[in-house]
């Protein structure tokens, strides 16, 4: 294994700036060349992600993570970097398949990349802007409203073609199979709504597995249109996401599934489009909640204080919310001790006891009933039991009109406002962001996204809806490809000796 460490220090009169990138890679491939200074370049190295061979050579290796071209020898060098141009649009497309760079390298000088894209665009515009998906909620970024089984995203613009029974394993679609990667959970809208894994996709053919995520695999017609599946790839439809309606993570946190752009849209990279496909690289924002649904009883109190019901009693109320969840809570007081903290505790037991995603605890000297689940706009009330004794009014305990307004589950603001300066922060709280090298970090859990198929895999909070928001069909969308059409990378490696009289020596180190 080799650990690339690439330093820049910068040095000044009493000043000095030091930039480290550091990065661990299994394969180290080292090439020395010999040029000479014809007015062609020696082709060095060819580079293709479609090259699975171990075998390399001299003039072609599979597509490393990084490469350093380094003058090894006594002469200045010419060096050639071919890629692709693109023109500017919505979405990128490539008007030419090979463009030229070129650049000088004095004896000992090196160049050091550690990514391999790179391309020439039509205009000063950003080729990694494209489309944007704006931050919206994931459960809003759907065909048609969600459901008990409806979990609709964006059309493939595939369909199948002939008849599948119930157990069939193998769906034939008129068009498109590079749209479809392995671990894709497949919708398909019929009378009774289907779903099916993709394991394998080839020539048309798609390899599924039948009767997942809790579906009952039906026969699917002729000409039935393909959509990619909207919810969870973790849990059954419906067990851990409110009957369907939300998209959100489960009691650990976890969620894992698809990006869906506006209207559904599939951000598919590699080979899937015509043009450019995928999710930029560093554009994915996931954000959760500033908190959950909670109302306040409107008191200033601590956990010794009395709430002033009888002892050994039996209380009874009602707790409701904006999904139609409506629960009585019943507990008992305690022989002796009627406190605040005694009596929070056994409610909060009593929550427990009943499976219910509510929690009730002193907050700045005031008692507040929250949701555990934190979804977008939900709200939450205490209100009169159906029958039972109420504690509302009784003691030190609040009557129902006294108790607070109900505070409805919010999100951050996308700004904050600095109350000294006057100047707007983007505000990143509850944020997961991505860091253009597939990763997911924020204050409140870490993931992963896979800029090619679009699917991220997150921890955040616990069942807590979120929205989310990047880009895609930009030219620095999805992985680095040669695909026809999609060609966003470093292709070939040339070199040459700018002395008539003296032949270039060039080192060319690749690490995978």
């Amino acid at each position: 294994m080799a650990n690339v460490k690439t330093t820049l220090t910068i040095a000044g009169d009493g000043t000095s700036n030091s930039f480290s990138n550091s990065k661990n890679y299994t394969e180290e491939t080292v090439t020395k060349f010999y040029v000479d200074n014809t007015d062609t370049f020696t082709d060095l190295i060819t580079f293709s992600p479609d090259d699975e061979s171990p075998t390399k050579t001299s003039t072609s290796t599979a597509a490393p993570k990084s490469f350093c071209i380094y003058n090894s020898g006594t002469t200045g060098l010419e060096i050639q970097i071919q890629n692709t141009s693109w023109t500017h649009a919505a979405p990128d497309t490539v008007d030419s398949e090979a463009v030229f760079n070129s650049f000088l390298l004095g004896a000992g000088d090196f160049f050091f990349s550690n990514q391999l894209r790179l391309i020439q665009s039509s205009a000063d515009n950003s080729a990694g802007a494209g489309t944007n998906s704006a931050l919206a909620a994931a459960s809003d970024k759907v065909v048609t409203a969600l459901s008990a089984t409806v979990a609709k995203g964006g059309d493939m613009v595939a369909n199948v073609s002939g008849s599948h029974s119930g157990t069939a394993v193998t769906l034939t679609i008129d068009d498109g199979f590079t749209k479809f990667r392995s671990g894709d959970y497949i919708f398909f809208d019929l009378s009774t709504d289907d779903v099916a894994k993709v394991i394998s996709a080839d020539s048309n053919d798609l390899t599924v597995e039948r009767g997942v995520l809790g579906y009952t695999a039906q026969t699917i017609a002729d000409t039935t249109d393909v959509h990619m599946y909207a919810g969870s790839h973790l849990h059954d439809k419906g067990t851990e996401d409110d009957s369907g309606v939300n998209i959100r993570t489960d009691a650990r946190g976890r969620f894992k599934g698809q990006l869906l752009g506006d209207s559904g849209a599939v951000p598919r990279g590699t080979a899937a489009t015509a043009v450019a496909g995928g999710i930029v690289p560093g554009s994915v924002t996931i954000q959760f909640p500033l908190h959950g649904a909670y109302q306040n009883l409107g008191l200033s109190i601590g956990s010794t204080d009395s709430t002033g019901l009888a002892v050994s009693t039996a209380y009874e109320f009602r707790i409701t919310d904006s999904l139609g969840t409506t629960a009585d809570i019943a507990f008992t007081t305690d022989s002796s001790d009627v406190s605040w903290g005694k009596v929070i505790e056994l409610i909060n037991q009593q929550f427990i006891d009943n499976n219910l995603d509510y929690t009730v605890g002193i907050v700045n000297g005031d008692v507040r009933f929250s949701a555990k689940k934190w979804l977008g706009g939900d709200s939450l009330s205490l209100v009169d039991p159906a029958d039972g004794t109420e504690p509302w009014g009784v003691g030190n305990v609040p009557d129902t009109a006294a108790k607070e307004g109900t505070v409805k589950t919010r999100f951050p603001y996308a700004t904050v406002t600095d109350v000294q300066s006057g100047k707007k922060i983007k505000n990143t709280k509850h944020m997961l962001i991505d860091d253009g090298n597939g990763n997911l970090i924020g204050d409140i859990g870490r993931g992963t996204i896979d800029y090619d198929s679009g699917v991220v895999d997150f921890t955040g909070l616990y069942r807590a809806e979120f929205k989310t928001s990047f880009n895609y069909g930009a030219a620095h969308a999805g992985i680095p490809t040669r695909a026809t059409a999609l060609s966003n990378m470093v292709k070939l490696i040339g070199a040459r000796s700018t002395n008539k009289y003296k032949n270039g020596e060039v080192t060319v180190i690749c690490y995978s």
